[in-house]
């Protein structure tokens, strides 16, 4: 029986600064992937065509919407994602509550409902 030799490969070790240098180039590589991230969602948002909107009110809820999904996408915290997921489930229900009252269309409302459906799947597709 033949027993092979591996030679054992050792490597340097590493001084504070070194280790320190490492741990930070992996720190920037991180964040640069999350920014791009960022940015490609942005970007995925911002190529969606706004609804066509009888009137003010709709036109309204439509901007507030589009603001708070942006402000979401761009949120740096838990506490601001849990608030603008909040605030877009607010919008949802602000959408139902005027059409039910009679102030945005079933037109309106689908449009609207619709353009928050792209979004997600826009943003879901870039990450």
């Amino acid at each position: 029986m033949i027993k092979w030799y591996i030679p054992e490969i050792k490597r340097p070790k590493l001084t504070k600064k070194q280790y320190r240098n490492r741990k930070m180039l992996q720190k920037k590589k991180a964040e640069a992937t999350v920014y791009a991230n960022l940015t490609a969602a942005n970007e995925a948002i911002s190529k969606i065509p706004a609804p066509e909107l009888s009137n003010d009110e709709a036109r309204q809820i439509y901007s507030k919407l589009g603001k708070t999904i942006v402000d979401r996408i761009n949120a740096r915290s838990t506490t601001e994602i849990i608030n603008k997921e909040e605030a877009i489930g607010e919008i949802k229900a602000d959408i139902t509550a005027k059409f039910e009252t009679g102030k945005i269309s079933q037109t309106d409302r689908d449009n609207i409902l619709k353009y928050l459906n792209d979004c997600i799947v826009a943003v879901k597709s870039t990450m």
